[in-house]
C-alpha cells in the first residue's frame, strides 16, 4: 500500500515525523490501520491518497479529503 498525505494549507511547514508501518517497513499482514504523526497540528484540508494491490493484482486507488477547523484536537482525533 503507498500512501501519501499533504496539508493543503502549510503552516509553518509541518512535516511528517513518522508513521505506523514505519516508511520501507514490511509487514507480516495487512495493517488496519496506517498512523501518520506530524511535527505540529495543521488546521487546513487533508487529502489521503492510497494505492493497493489487490489478491488478483489489481491496484485499486482511493483518496479520502477531510478538513481541520482550527478547534484543538485531542490525541484520538489526530490520528
Amino acid at each position: 500500500m503507498a500512501l501519501l498525505a499533504w496539508c493543503a494549507i502549510a503552516h509553518a511547514h509541518t512535516h511528517l515525523l513518522g508513521s505506523v508501518p514505519a516508511d520501507g517497513g514490511v509487514v507480516a499482514t495487512p495493517p488496519g490501520t496506517v498512523v501518520l504523526t506530524l511535527s505540529e497540528p495543521a488546521p487546513g484540508t487533508y487529502v489521503v491518497s492510497w494505492r493497493a494491490a489487490s489478491a488478483d493484482g489489481h491496484v485499486m486507488p482511493g483518496r479520502i479529503r477531510f478538513t481541520v477547523s482550527g478547534g484543538a484536537a485531542s490525541q484520538g482525533e489526530r490520528r
